[in-house]
């Protein structure tokens, strides 16, 4: 069966209790994307060994780094370059913590997606002797202000790469922030289905087209329900893992959705992941199963 777990900033920047919140809840994962302030590749190597002791000290495994890696301008040599750099970094920490999957996107959206694939292609193609060599797979989200900003995109972009290190993060939810993106559950699971490594798990909801909000697991358009009992019945055996992205006194600035980092973003997040912790729980239960 599936496993369970979330992201560190969504609860605090200590990552003493962020892990505390998670091991509170049975997960069994936790997946870090800043603490202390910091991004993950500008950590110094002191930071790096209490965090991976205060996660090892409750027996949590890190199924993921959640790296912001290509969330840059895809014309623009320099960016590229800075991101290759926070990639090396990135692939020694997630072998420090013996993670196997670093988060990747790409790269911001900056025109039409047919003329700009091969271009997507043949940069992300260049880092993967760098995965293979360090066993390290790459896995792309399909963020909403990104080129491949839905599934049927994504799915696209892989099977141009074709490389067993290049895989799929789906997040059902993003595609609610896309007007021509297919449904989030059947559709999007079907379409990405044979590249899923790592699922995050966030709920949404529609205003109108142009006003869309995270919210409460549970409380959306997403149907958790029936995508975890597919799992199931798919033996889909890797990690769940709540991404909050709201807030229950504040509304988090875009800027912050955009590239969370740091205290601002998460400010309030411990109350708002703690209500979603709880109504994941009962879905869980009322399905069945035990967790």
């Amino acid at each position: 069966m599936f496993k369970r777990s979330v992201i560190s900033d969504e609860i605090s920047q200590d990552i003493k209790r962020a892990v505390e919140v998670a091991a509170s809840f049975g997960l069994e994962g936790i997946e870090p994307r800043s603490v202390f302030g910091k991004n993950l590749d500008e950590l110094n190597k002191a930071e790096r060994i209490k965090i991976f002791d205060t996660i090892k000290e409750k027996n949590i495994a890190i199924p993921c780094l959640s790296t912001p890696i290509f969330k840059c301008q895809i014309y623009n040599e320099v960016e590229f370059r800075e991101n290759i750099d926070i990639l090396e970094k990135s692939i020694k920490i997630a072998n420090e913590w013996k993670a196997n999957i670093i988060r990747g996107f790409t790269f911001w959206k900056n025109g039409e997606f047919q003329e700009l694939l091969p271009i997507i292609v043949e940069k992300i193609r260049l880092v993967i002797p760098l995965l293979e060599e360090n066993k390290v797979i790459m896995a792309i989200e399909s963020d909403p202000n990104t080129n491949a900003n839905s599934t049927q995109k994504l799915k696209m972009l892989l099977d141009n790469i074709n490389s067993q290190w290049v895989r799929a993060i789906w997040d059902p939810g993003n595609n609610l922030y896309v007007k021509e993106a297919e449904r989030p559950f059947p559709d999007s699971y079907e379409t990405l289905k044979k590249y899923i490594v790592h699922i995050h798990v966030k709920d949404v909801i529609r205003h109108s087209q142009d006003h869309v909000d995270s919210c409460c697991i549970g409380n959306g358009e997403v149907d958790w329900s029936a995508i975890i009992d597919r799992l199931v019945v798919d033996n889909y055996k890797g990690f769940l893992s709540l991404e909050t992205h709201y807030r229950l006194n504040k509304k988090i600035p875009q800027h912050l959705l955009d590239r969370p980092k740091g205290y601002a973003f998460s400010c309030f997040g411990e109350e708002a992941s703690i209500e979603s912790l709880k109504s994941w729980n009962k879905i869980i239960r009322n399905i069945g199963y035990s967790k």
